[in-house]
């Protein structure tokens, strides 16, 4: 097997941008079926987490195997380019790594191909998180003002990269809540609900000063697991038991504010292996819902005094000559 003339690219190597050195297989009918790793740099490696001891010389197929399940065909677009020498510019999520990347490959040699890349998954997520905000605005000006409380959690997990997040609002008096809807597994949802002895989604909490102190600081605050977050709610071991059961980790709590006057929050849990994501992003979606819940009062008002100015006494007024008179 040919191995081109990557020795001609070594100063590719230094590049800050990720580079690969790749020969094309074909099968009996000259179409791409595979590809060989035959040159990588340290950016490579530090973008995809292969390490080139383990790749160079072998198939992606082999390295890879999910790269054919995938909705892009990774080894189609890689042999035209090889084939036919054409440049190609695309941006494409890889399923296999579970990354984003801004891709540039072309060949100078037929049967074989360079790609230089980046690892765009952050902006891409940005992307979508923002497409998730806009989304989220839209729906909620052509329902008229009525929130989905599901979807807001939904929305936020997507933004966080959280296990679990829970929607709260507080009544009148900024203290006592009700959880209007989780996002996560759901038959964990319901697991820790028997754990607990009653069900989470509708529950309404009585006053607790601890929590109300510990959040109460500042619009987001984080604690290592559920136990420094609950005060006096819930009893140490039965949230040691949560913790463990559902990997649970730090704890996130996103206070949503009027005029200083808290009226919900999102409660948003990690996995024990992961850190919260996107806090400017979740700060923003967490001040839209406070924007929503605020017209969606005042429109659930206007609706109350319409629906008693319907409902009021209805005068008859009866016109005779003799009444006419009366008027003139």
């Amino acid at each position: 097997m040919s191995k081109g003339n990557y020795s001609d690219k070594d100063w590719l190597i230094n590049l800050p941008e990720a580079y690969a050195y790749h020969q094309i297989i074909v099968d009996q009918q000259g179409k791409p079926v595979d590809y060989v790793f035959l040159q990588v740099n340290p950016a490579f490696e530090e973008m995809t987490g292969l390490r080139r001891e383990d790749i160079l010389g072998r198939r992606v197929r082999e390295v890879m195997p999910s790269i054919v399940t995938g909705s892009f065909n990774w080894i189609d677009a890689f042999g035209d380019v090889a084939q036919t020498g054409k440049k190609q510019y695309f941006k494409q999520y890889s399923q296999p790594l579970g990354r984003w990347y801004s891709v540039t490959a072309y060949s100078d040699e037929p049967g074989y191909f360079s790609v230089l890349f980046h690892d765009i998954t952050i902006q891409q997520k940005e992307k979508e998180n923002l497409q998730t905000i806009l989304e989220s605005t839209n729906r909620f000006l052509e329902e008229e003002g009525t929130i989905d409380h599901q979807q807001l959690v939904e929305d936020m997990k997507v933004i966080t990269g959280a296990s679990y997040v829970a929607f709260h609002l507080f009544d009148e008096n900024g203290k006592e809540f009700t959880t209007m809807a989780i996002a996560g597994i759901s038959k964990n949802v319901t697991k820790a609900s028997q754990i607990l002895g009653f069900n989470l989604i509708g529950r309404k909490w009585a006053y607790d000063p601890v929590r109300q102190k510990k959040i109460s600081k500042s619009t987001i605050t984080s604690f290592q697991n559920l136990k420094e977050l609950s005060g006096e709610m819930i009893p140490e071991a039965i949230l040691g038991l949560l913790e463990k059961k559902f990997q649970i980790g730090q704890v996130t709590v996103i206070n949503i504010k009027k005029k200083e006057k808290l009226i919900g929050d999102f409660t948003v849990l990690m996995a024990a292996d992961k850190s919260f994501m996107n806090q400017e992003m979740a700060l923003f979606y967490a001040n839209q819902t406070g924007l929503f819940l605020d017209r969606e009062k005042a429109m659930n008002q206007l609706r109350n005094q319409q629906d008693l100015f319907m409902a009021g006494p209805v005068f008859t007024i009866t016109w005779s000559p003799e009444n006419m008179d009366r008027v003139m």
